[in-house]
Formats: structure tokens, sequence, C-alpha cells
């Protein structure tokens, strides 16, 4: 007997990423919209945008299905994160080795931070001959998505840097940089707020694309967070192109494929979603340094304090946006609380 699997409809983000069109391009994955409490897309809440790079949902590593659907080797990335493994730079352990031969007596603690930093050393290899292969494979695409963005075929927004210099805009925006000490940060220059614009067709330069982070470094002009029009992007890429309608029936509503044509483009065994976090872990460290009056009274410094927790006590890199936005219950009402 055949077994079926049924198709519903998913939810299209009405705007998405310009790492998201590369991924929907070369890997089928479709930007469907994750929404926040208050009903807005999660990727354009003004606050998990903690750092320049965009924050994407389902993170930009590629799972076994997507890796399977290119024909490339499994992302070390996702490898790496289902399996726990060591993932911080070898010079990080390298450092955390020294400073902890010279103040601690601890050699099963040493040992361990030893075992992580070859664990690193093979993960280093591992992406370095990976990222070649999936540079080469998307290659074809970036210049087919670029083409479209040159010729003003695919319009993009983004938010325009405050400075012709790019490194110095993000100097300027970030208050968690490296800056001349003697120079305060403006809380006026609050990068999260400043408007998305239209993207002159002109400013793109495909040697200044940054993919990953869904940036462009122009000439003269720089943007981030840069972004398209979902209903634009899939007028020019129709998901026709990656459906075989001999194997897909409607069914009401919904339409129905046969198990067994799936489990060609994706294995059903694919683990397709991030491994979780010890996010409890994480929420009881934070009630405790707040029960101790350790909770730094700023955000962005109660960030990097719990990120250098997760990676000395967990060996596990946490984006800031993640943690940010675990943290802001607390800060809206914790301290905000404490004000009144």
């Amino acid at each position: 007997m055949t077994e079926y699997t049924i198709l519903g409809p998913i939810y299209p983000a009405e705007k998405c990423y310009l790492f998201e069109v590369l991924q929907w391009r070369a890997f089928a994955r479709f930007p469907a919209a994750h929404y926040s409490i208050d009903g807005n897309d999660w990727r354009f809440q003004s606050d998990v945008r903690e750092g320049y790079e965009a924050p994407i949902p389902n993170g930009i590593e590629l799972s076994e299905g997507e890796c399977q659907f290119a024909g490339i080797p499994p992302d070390p990335t996702m490898q790496a994160l289902l399996q726990g493994t060591a993932m911080l730079s070898v010079s990080k352990f390298d450092e955390w080795i020294s400073d902890f031969q010279e103040t601690e007596n601890n050699p099963k603690y040493l040992a361990k931070l030893q075992q992580d930093r070859e664990e690193a050393i093979t993960y280093e290899r591992a992406m370095e001959e990976w990222t070649a292969i999936f540079d080469d494979y998307t290659d074809p695409f970036r210049a087919e998505i670029y083409t479209n963005l040159r010729s003003g075929t695919l319009r993009a927004f983004g938010t325009k840097l405050p400075n012709f210099n790019f490194d110095k805009s993000l100097e300027l925006i970030d208050p968690e940089m490296e800056r001349d000490p003697e120079k305060e940060w403006d809380p006026e220059m609050d990068w999260t707020t400043f408007p998305a614009t239209e993207i002159p067709s002109q400013i793109w330069i495909s040697n200044g694309i940054k993919w990953s982070d869904s940036a462009i470094e122009g000439r003269e002009e720089h943007y981030i967070w840069v972004h398209v029009l979902t209903e634009d992007m899939l007028s020019i890429f129709p998901p026709t192109q990656f459906i075989n309608r001999q194997h897909v029936h409607p069914v009401g509503e919904n339409f129905a494929m046969s198990t067994s044509e799936l489990s060609k483009s994706i294995p059903t065994h694919s683990k397709r979603g991030r491994p979780s976090l010890p996010w409890e872990e994480f929420h009881a460290k934070v009630a405790a340094l707040f029960r101790d009056s350790e909770m730094p009274e700023k955000k962005e410094a109660g960030i990097a304090l719990l990120q250098e927790w997760f990676e000395k006590s967990l060996g596990k890199p946490v984006s800031r946006s993640s943690i940010g936005d675990k943290l802001k219950p607390y800060y809206d009402r914790l301290f905000k609380e404490d004000r009144k």
C-alpha cells in the first residue's frame, strides 16, 4: 500500500533577507513567517537586531536534507551543533588554556579544554573544505541574484549606514565595538531604529555583497539588513522550479505526495532545525545574577556577560540576538519597574 505525506499550507514571510533569497534559490528553503507574540514577523523586530548581521530564524546552517538536495556534503556547523562539539576558534581555546594554566590547578578541566581544542581544529578544517564546496555550488545562484538586483528587476531595501566607510559606520552605531575611549557613544545612534529605504540598483557590486550578513558594501554607500519582498522574489524564482507535478496530487485544500517520492528529495529522518540550547540553565543563571545584584543595568553588558557564560560554562557560542531576545522580558520588567 502506498503511503502518502499530506502537504499543508505555510505562511510566507512578507519580507525576507538577502541570504534567505540565496537559501531559497539554491536550497529550496522557503522563507516562512515567524510571528512573535505581538503579531509581528520576528525577523524585522528591532529588539532582535543585536548585530549588523541579519537575524534569520532557522540560522544560516544547512540541514541534511538541504545539502542532499544540492548534492553537497553535510554542513559541518549543523553537524557540530547536533553533536555538541566545540566550534569556538582554536585561538580562543589557546587563550583560555594559557590563562587557566597560569591561574588554576585543575588537571581534569585543563584536559577538557585541550580536548575541545582538538575538536575545534577538526571543525575548522572541515569548515574550510566545506565552504569551498558551498561557494562553488552557490556561485551561479549568487550571480543570478546579483544580476537581478543590479538591473533593478529585483528591488531591495535596507538600512543605510551613516558613514562612507563601512567599518567606521559599524563603529559609530554599535556601542559594543572598540573605539576611542575618550569619545562617548551617542545614544541617538540607535541603529535598530534606522528606517529602511530602497537601495538604488547602481549601488550593487558583486564583490561587495556580504551574503551571510545580508549586507552590501558599496563604493560610497553601504546598507545592512538588506531584504526583498517575498512576492517579488517568487515572481523571479517561482516554486514551480522545484516541483515535480507528476507526484503531487490535490486533496481538498491540501496536497498529497507519496512518501517514497518525498523521501527521494528530502529524507524523512533529516533533522532540519537547530538543536535547542540549554535555556533552563540560562534562566537559572539569569535569576541568580539578579538575586545577587550582579546583572549589569545595561542590556548590552548583560548580553556580553551571558555570551561569555555560554562559552566558558557550556562550550557553546550563542548569538547576541538569541540572548537579547531571552533577556528582554527581564530588563523590561525588573529594571523598568525599579526606575518607577
